[in-house]
Order: structure tokens, then sequence, then C-alpha cells
């Protein structure tokens, strides 16, 4: 994840930098920072992870082998 498709992630969600920021716990100048230059992989994750539907989340896995 770039620091541009952080900041398209967050104006989709509506929120301010500051909110953002607030929302994972960093400092507002850490979130401009990360805008700027990128976020760590386990922002990236989680930011991956708000925007899956839910129902996808909770839907049981399809094909593939299963582990007996």
């Amino acid at each position: 994840m770039t620091g541009a498709q952080l900041k398209a992630w967050r104006e989709r969600h509506g929120m301010t930098q500051e909110r953002a920021a607030e929302w994972v716990a960093v400092s507002a100048r850490t979130w401009t920072r990360y805008e700027a230059s990128g976020p760590p992989m386990v922002l990236a994750l989680l930011c991956t992870y708000v925007d899956i539907p839910k129902a996808d989340i909770l839907a049981p896995p399809t094909g593939g082998s299963s582990v007996h």
C-alpha cells in the first residue's frame, strides 16, 4: 500500500487524518508521514481487512482441499 492509497482509504471511510491516527493509536504527525511515504505493513494489512465485506470474512472457504 502506498501513501496515496492510504489517503484514499482514509477518505473513503470519511476520516480526517487526526481521526485515522487516533483509530490506530499513532500521532497525527505519524499518520501524515504514512500518507507521504507509505504505511508499515501491519497498518496496510489492517486497512485491507477493514475493506473486506463482513459476509466474505464469515463465509466458509470454498474450493481447495480440506485438512483432516
